[in-house]
């Protein structure tokens, strides 16, 4: 019995200090949940960085194989249009050799065909 009369009288300052401090044990209990739930989103936000974070890796991994892929496609193809322009610029010079032999032959054989050259293109006369 004497337990029961402690408990009651225990119980009965319990409500006294409830009623007394009820907007400071609110305010504490407020607390504690919005403790609890933003706790619980840090987790997820956390948990969700690192997924975004992953997809971003991913992103930059494909971006930069891409890149890569670019790159080699762009060195073959300026290789081979080097190879293409000195092919026709070596085609070009050895046309222009020919053309030059050819002039030179038919220039070394004919006098009259040089001297109307120089007369009417440098206006110089046989000497």
């Amino acid at each position: 019995m004497l337990l029961w009369i402690r408990i009651c009288l225990w119980l009965d300052r319990v409500k006294e200090f409830c009623i007394k401090y009820w907007k400071s044990l609110v305010a504490g209990f407020l607390l504690l949940v919005g403790y609890v739930l933003g706790r619980k989103s840090v987790s997820n936000n956390t948990n969700a960085e690192i997924k975004l974070k992953l997809v971003d890796a991913e992103s930059e991994l494909e971006s930069i194989k891409q890149q890569s892929l670019d790159e080699t496609r762009l060195k073959n193809e300026h290789k081979e249009l080097s190879e293409n322009n000195l092919k026709n610029k070596l085609e070009k010079i050895n046309d222009i050799e020919a053309v030059k032999k050819k002039n030179i032959k038919e220039l070394s054989n004919d006098d009259k065909k040089l001297d109307k050259i120089l007369k009417e293109e440098h206006n110089l006369k046989k000497g």
